[in-house]
């Protein structure tokens, strides 16, 4: 993405504070220092020296392979992973080095190695705001409560699973309340809607998270809830922004210096302005808007300001053909 016209040295010593206080040049060198600390290729090797100690983990559709690599940052050990979509399969299987077993619901997952923990992302454009919300009736949408049975065959001590938080809203959240409740004989569940510019990635997403720890497979076998181990008193780990300081991440902290973005990226048309406000932590900022709806991203209707989270992509973004940014000024 493009920022403004001017050296992110000059950004960075002239952007705006809003309303809450910011050292832009502390939160770009600390994301980036992050962000380069493990890379794709470590990812690799630390796959191809696998380490017998380590606790294993399986992804149902492994998609992009995000929650991969954190997985393997964390020191978890893959053996295996499904998905349909050939390349993102190939992709699978060339940084883990794993089997990638196809369809999560056709292969014979239960012939594969047992996991320590399976984190599961089924697709969520039947639960989006923006879709057609049919949830688990969708054409896709019955994966999220199907996935149920392939966890109680396998088994893990733990897994993740990940939807958007619409599903909590729509029939009531039944959808969900499947999920939790089918899961909850054999695992303790705790369920949470997090901001993911909280936790560093700078973007407006939140996700549902729904995790689970096996109520006879931790704290030494037993059945009691006796402390942190056995997963019964689980707790989502804080964000760490706004930090102690008030600092908050914007998109302008990952952004790039207009000299390196391609000039078919770049947006020069001028957008009806709309009243100016104040960035604030984790809140889109809005500074033009033309017509109503999302529009494709090489032509959205709406302008954010840099010094907000990026906003979420959606399914017709990915649909473009052109797959161009959301204009920000």
């Amino acid at each position: 993405m493009a920022a403004l016209n001017l050296p992110r040295e000059t950004r960075l010593k002239t952007a705006p504070k809003g309303d809450f206080p910011v050292d832009r040049a502390f939160l770009t060198h600390e994301l980036s220092t992050w962000r380069e600390a493990f890379t794709v290729k470590q990812a690799q090797e630390k796959c191809r020296r696998p380490n017998p100690s380590a606790f294993t983990f399986a992804e149902l559709a492994t998609g992009g392979c995000l929650s991969a690599i954190s997985a393997i940052r964390a020191g978890f050990q893959p053996v295996w992973g499904t998905e349909i979509c050939p390349k993102k399969a190939q992709l699978w299987t060339t940084i883990t080095g794993t089997p990638c077993l196809g369809d999560t619901f056709k292969a014979s997952l239960n012939e594969a190695e047992p996991p320590d923990y399976i984190k599961s992302g089924q697709p969520c454009t039947d639960y989006s705001p923006l879709g057609k919300q049919f949830g688990q009736k969708g054409k896709t949408g019955w994966m999220f409560c199907k996935q149920v049975e392939i966890i109680l065959d396998l088994q893990p001590k733990a897994f993740c699973l990940e939807q958007v938080p619409n599903a909590l809203e729509l029939e009531g959240g039944k959808a969900v309340s499947t999920v939790i409740d089918g899961l909850s004989c054999d695992y303790h569940v705790h369920a949470a809607v997090l901001p993911t510019w909280k936790y560093g990635d700078v973007s407006t997403r939140e996700r549902l998270f729904i995790v689970g720890f096996h109520k006879t497979k931790l704290n030494g076998g037993t059945n009691q809830a006796s402390d942190l181990t056995d997963g019964s008193t689980f707790q989502f780990p804080l964000g760490v922004y706004p930090d102690k300081h008030g600092n908050a991440p914007c998109a302008l902290d990952v952004a790039v210096a207009d000299e390196d973005v391609p000039a078919a990226y770049l947006r020069h048309s001028k957008e009806p302005r709309v009243p100016y406000t104040r960035a604030k932590p984790g809140v889109l900022n809005k500074l033009a808007q033309r017509g109503t709806g999302a529009e494709l991203s090489f032509n959205p209707t709406t302008t954010y300001s840099w010094f907000c989270p990026f906003n979420m992509q959606s399914t017709c973004n990915e649909r473009d053909k052109h797959s161009l940014p959301t204009r920000r000024f």
